[in-house]
Protein backbone atom coordinates (compact mmCIF):
# COMPACT_ATOMS: atom_id res chain seq x y z
CA UNK A 1 0.00 0.00 0.00
CA UNK A 2 2.68 2.32 1.24
CA UNK A 3 4.43 1.62 -2.43
CA UNK A 4 1.50 2.47 -4.09
CA UNK A 5 0.57 5.67 -2.67
CA UNK A 6 4.44 6.37 -3.23
CA UNK A 7 3.62 5.08 -7.31
CA UNK A 8 1.18 7.70 -7.37
CA UNK A 9 3.12 10.75 -5.93
CA UNK A 10 5.79 9.98 -8.44
CA UNK A 11 3.08 10.43 -10.89
CA UNK A 12 1.32 13.48 -9.63
CA UNK A 13 4.85 15.18 -9.61
CA UNK A 14 5.79 14.01 -12.85
CA UNK A 15 2.12 14.99 -14.69
CA UNK A 16 2.95 18.25 -13.12
CA UNK A 17 6.26 18.66 -14.37
CA UNK A 18 4.94 17.86 -17.60
CA UNK A 19 2.13 19.90 -17.48
CA UNK A 20 4.45 23.07 -16.79
CA UNK A 21 6.49 22.26 -19.07
CA UNK A 22 4.22 22.21 -21.54
CA UNK A 23 2.42 25.33 -20.31
CA UNK A 24 6.01 27.45 -20.67
CA UNK A 25 6.66 25.76 -24.06
CA UNK A 26 2.81 27.25 -25.09
CA UNK A 27 3.61 30.50 -23.43
CA UNK A 28 6.54 31.02 -24.96
CA UNK A 29 5.14 30.66 -28.28
CA UNK A 30 2.22 32.94 -27.72
CA UNK A 31 4.77 35.81 -26.25
CA UNK A 32 6.50 35.18 -30.16
CA UNK A 33 3.32 35.44 -31.60
CA UNK A 34 1.30 37.93 -29.75
CA UNK A 35 3.65 40.00 -28.11
CA UNK A 36 4.13 43.37 -29.52
CA UNK A 37 7.73 45.45 -28.71
CA UNK A 38 7.43 49.04 -28.92
CA UNK A 39 10.92 51.80 -27.64
CA UNK A 40 9.83 55.70 -28.12
CA UNK A 41 12.18 58.41 -27.24
CA UNK A 42 11.64 60.00 -23.73
CA UNK A 43 12.71 63.70 -24.15
CA UNK A 44 12.94 65.85 -27.42
CA UNK A 45 15.37 64.83 -30.05
CA UNK A 46 17.96 67.85 -29.66
CA UNK A 47 18.42 66.46 -25.61
CA UNK A 48 19.89 63.21 -25.93
CA UNK A 49 23.67 62.86 -25.36
CA UNK A 50 25.97 59.66 -25.13
CA UNK A 51 25.41 60.39 -21.12
CA UNK A 52 21.36 60.99 -21.22
CA UNK A 53 19.08 58.23 -23.56
CA UNK A 54 16.29 57.73 -22.13
CA UNK A 55 13.70 55.50 -23.68
CA UNK A 56 10.77 54.11 -23.21
CA UNK A 57 9.52 50.59 -24.01
CA UNK A 58 6.31 49.23 -24.45
CA UNK A 59 5.00 45.24 -23.91
CA UNK A 60 2.00 44.89 -25.80
CA UNK A 61 -0.39 41.72 -25.92
CA UNK A 62 -2.22 41.70 -29.08
CA UNK A 63 -3.79 38.15 -28.67
CA UNK A 64 -7.18 37.46 -27.30
CA UNK A 65 -5.79 35.72 -24.38
CA UNK A 66 -3.58 36.87 -21.15
CA UNK A 67 0.32 36.47 -21.73
CA UNK A 68 2.44 35.48 -18.96
CA UNK A 69 5.44 38.03 -18.84
CA UNK A 70 8.26 38.40 -16.41
CA UNK A 71 7.87 40.33 -13.26
CA UNK A 72 10.50 42.76 -12.48
CA UNK A 73 11.63 45.63 -11.05
CA UNK A 74 10.85 48.27 -13.65
CA UNK A 75 12.86 50.68 -11.53
CA UNK A 76 16.07 48.94 -11.59
CA UNK A 77 18.79 49.51 -14.53
CA UNK A 78 20.24 45.74 -13.32
CA UNK A 79 16.99 43.97 -13.48
CA UNK A 80 15.65 45.58 -16.53
CA UNK A 81 19.10 44.83 -18.62
CA UNK A 82 18.66 41.21 -17.50
CA UNK A 83 15.48 40.85 -19.82
CA UNK A 84 16.17 43.65 -22.74
CA UNK A 85 19.39 44.00 -24.83
CA UNK A 86 19.08 47.69 -26.25
CA UNK A 87 21.06 47.18 -29.55
CA UNK A 88 22.27 50.54 -31.15
CA UNK A 89 23.13 50.16 -35.15
CA UNK A 90 24.83 52.52 -37.07
CA UNK A 91 23.16 53.77 -40.40
CA UNK A 92 25.08 50.91 -42.45
CA UNK A 93 23.01 48.70 -40.14
CA UNK A 94 26.44 47.29 -38.24
CA UNK A 95 25.94 46.62 -34.51
CA UNK A 96 27.72 49.42 -32.35
CA UNK A 97 26.82 48.74 -29.09
CA UNK A 98 25.43 45.75 -27.59
CA UNK A 99 25.48 45.20 -23.67
CA UNK A 100 23.73 42.96 -21.07
CA UNK A 101 24.95 44.63 -17.87
CA UNK A 102 27.07 40.85 -17.28
CA UNK A 103 23.15 39.35 -16.92
CA UNK A 104 25.05 36.41 -18.76
CA UNK A 105 26.74 35.64 -16.13
CA UNK A 106 23.95 35.63 -13.37
CA UNK A 107 22.88 32.43 -11.71
CA UNK A 108 19.83 30.61 -12.65
CA UNK A 109 16.83 31.77 -10.72
CA UNK A 110 13.43 30.50 -10.31
CA UNK A 111 11.75 33.28 -12.71
CA UNK A 112 8.78 35.22 -11.53
CA UNK A 113 6.04 36.18 -13.91
CA UNK A 114 3.01 38.64 -13.88
CA UNK A 115 -0.07 38.28 -16.43
CA UNK A 116 -0.71 40.50 -19.43
CA UNK A 117 -4.35 41.01 -20.16
CA UNK A 118 -5.37 41.17 -24.15
CA UNK A 119 -5.27 44.49 -25.63
CA UNK A 120 -3.23 45.89 -22.09
CA UNK A 121 0.51 47.12 -22.13
CA UNK A 122 3.61 47.14 -19.91
CA UNK A 123 5.25 50.05 -20.35
CA UNK A 124 8.42 51.42 -18.45
CA UNK A 125 11.38 54.10 -19.06
CA UNK A 126 15.10 53.22 -18.26
CA UNK A 127 18.23 55.75 -18.94
CA UNK A 128 20.00 53.20 -21.27
CA UNK A 129 23.28 55.15 -20.62
CA UNK A 130 23.43 53.46 -17.38
CA UNK A 131 23.68 49.99 -19.06
CA UNK A 132 25.90 50.50 -21.89
CA UNK A 133 29.65 50.20 -21.86
CA UNK A 134 31.30 51.96 -23.65
CA UNK A 135 28.51 54.54 -24.22
CA UNK A 136 27.10 55.13 -27.95
CA UNK A 137 29.32 58.13 -29.12
CA UNK A 138 27.34 61.07 -31.19
CA UNK A 139 25.40 60.04 -34.22
CA UNK A 140 22.93 58.37 -35.67
CA UNK A 141 21.55 55.04 -34.60
CA UNK A 142 18.85 52.03 -35.37
CA UNK A 143 17.83 51.22 -31.75
CA UNK A 144 16.21 48.02 -31.33
CA UNK A 145 15.34 46.22 -28.11
CA UNK A 146 15.18 42.52 -27.66
CA UNK A 147 13.64 40.72 -25.12
CA UNK A 148 15.45 38.15 -24.14
CA UNK A 149 14.40 35.01 -22.12
CA UNK A 150 16.42 32.06 -20.67
CA UNK A 151 16.22 27.91 -22.22
CA UNK A 152 15.95 25.06 -20.06
CA UNK A 153 20.16 25.36 -20.28
CA UNK A 154 19.80 28.49 -18.87
CA UNK A 155 21.17 29.62 -22.12
CA UNK A 156 20.07 33.25 -23.45
CA UNK A 157 17.72 33.36 -26.53
CA UNK A 158 15.37 36.20 -28.44
CA UNK A 159 11.85 35.63 -27.78
CA UNK A 160 11.13 38.91 -29.86
CA UNK A 161 12.30 42.28 -31.11
CA UNK A 162 11.31 45.65 -31.17
CA UNK A 163 11.14 47.41 -34.75
CA UNK A 164 13.80 50.06 -34.96
CA UNK A 165 13.56 53.59 -33.62
CA UNK A 166 15.40 56.55 -35.28
CA UNK A 167 17.68 58.38 -32.47
CA UNK A 168 20.65 60.91 -33.02
CA UNK A 169 23.06 61.68 -30.24
CA UNK A 170 24.11 64.61 -30.30
CA UNK A 171 27.36 66.20 -29.56
CA UNK A 172 28.27 68.79 -26.73
CA UNK A 173 26.77 72.57 -27.24
CA UNK A 174 30.36 74.11 -26.56
CA UNK A 175 28.69 77.72 -27.63
CA UNK A 176 29.86 80.63 -25.19
CA UNK A 177 26.70 82.96 -25.03
CA UNK A 178 26.29 86.53 -23.60
CA UNK A 179 26.28 85.96 -19.75
CA UNK A 180 28.43 82.74 -19.35
CA UNK A 181 31.46 83.30 -17.30
CA UNK A 182 34.91 81.50 -19.07
CA UNK A 183 36.40 78.71 -18.75
CA UNK A 184 38.89 79.95 -16.19
CA UNK A 185 36.60 81.23 -13.47
CA UNK A 186 34.61 77.98 -13.82
CA UNK A 187 37.95 76.22 -12.78
CA UNK A 188 38.68 78.34 -10.15
CA UNK A 189 35.00 77.56 -9.03
CA UNK A 190 35.56 74.41 -9.71
CA UNK A 191 39.17 74.24 -6.98
CA UNK A 192 37.36 75.96 -4.53
CA UNK A 193 34.57 73.44 -4.38
CA UNK A 194 37.38 70.34 -4.37
CA UNK A 195 38.77 71.84 -1.09
CA UNK A 196 36.82 68.91 0.60
CA UNK A 197 38.21 66.38 -1.59
CA UNK A 198 41.57 65.14 -1.79
CA UNK A 199 43.28 65.66 -5.24
CA UNK A 200 46.66 66.56 -6.80
CA UNK A 201 46.80 69.91 -7.68
CA UNK A 202 49.46 69.46 -9.92
CA UNK A 203 47.68 68.27 -12.37
CA UNK A 204 45.65 69.81 -14.90
CA UNK A 205 41.77 69.55 -14.39
CA UNK A 206 39.99 69.09 -17.95
CA UNK A 207 36.79 71.28 -18.67
CA UNK A 208 34.00 70.86 -20.95
CA UNK A 209 30.97 72.63 -21.86
CA UNK A 210 27.70 71.85 -22.90
CA UNK A 211 24.49 73.38 -22.81
CA UNK A 212 25.59 76.38 -20.46
CA UNK A 213 27.28 73.71 -17.95
CA UNK A 214 30.92 74.01 -17.32
CA UNK A 215 32.06 69.91 -15.93
CA UNK A 216 35.36 70.05 -14.64
CA UNK A 217 37.05 67.01 -14.21
CA UNK A 218 40.24 66.84 -11.73
CA UNK A 219 42.22 63.53 -12.55
CA UNK A 220 43.84 61.39 -10.71
CA UNK A 221 47.14 59.24 -11.00
CA UNK A 222 46.82 55.26 -11.46
CA UNK A 223 49.90 53.28 -11.76
CA UNK A 224 49.64 51.13 -14.94
CA UNK A 225 48.56 47.61 -13.88
CA UNK A 226 46.70 48.85 -10.79
CA UNK A 227 43.06 49.70 -10.56
CA UNK A 228 41.19 52.98 -9.45
CA UNK A 229 38.97 55.70 -9.83
CA UNK A 230 38.08 57.19 -13.10
CA UNK A 231 38.99 61.08 -11.33
CA UNK A 232 39.91 62.26 -8.35
CA UNK A 233 36.61 64.64 -8.28
CA UNK A 234 33.94 66.52 -10.78
CA UNK A 235 32.24 69.51 -10.37
CA UNK A 236 29.54 70.80 -13.12
CA UNK A 237 28.93 74.47 -12.82
CA UNK A 238 26.09 76.53 -14.35
CA UNK A 239 27.70 79.10 -16.90
CA UNK A 240 25.41 81.71 -15.81
CA UNK A 241 24.61 82.19 -12.49
CA UNK A 242 28.33 80.43 -11.82
CA UNK A 243 26.59 78.35 -8.97
CA UNK A 244 27.92 74.77 -8.43
CA UNK A 245 24.92 72.15 -9.31
CA UNK A 246 27.40 69.04 -8.54
CA UNK A 247 30.31 67.97 -7.23
CA UNK A 248 31.06 64.04 -6.56
CA UNK A 249 33.84 61.72 -5.86
CA UNK A 250 35.49 59.29 -8.59
CA UNK A 251 34.21 55.66 -8.64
Amino acid sequence: MKFRKIAILTAVIVSLGTALAVFAEDNKSALQDFLEIKVEKSIADEDYRSKQIPLTVSLINTGNTPLQVPQFDLNSPYEVSTLFRFNFLEEDNVTLHSDLFESTKHKKQEQRFVELAPGKSLDFSIEVSRIMFPRPEPGKYKVAVEYLNRNDKNKLIVVKCSPPLLLEIMGPDEKMREGYITKAEAIEIAKDAMKTIKHDESLQPQITLDRGIYTVIFPIYVPLGTFGPDYAGRVEIDAKSKKVVRVSMGS
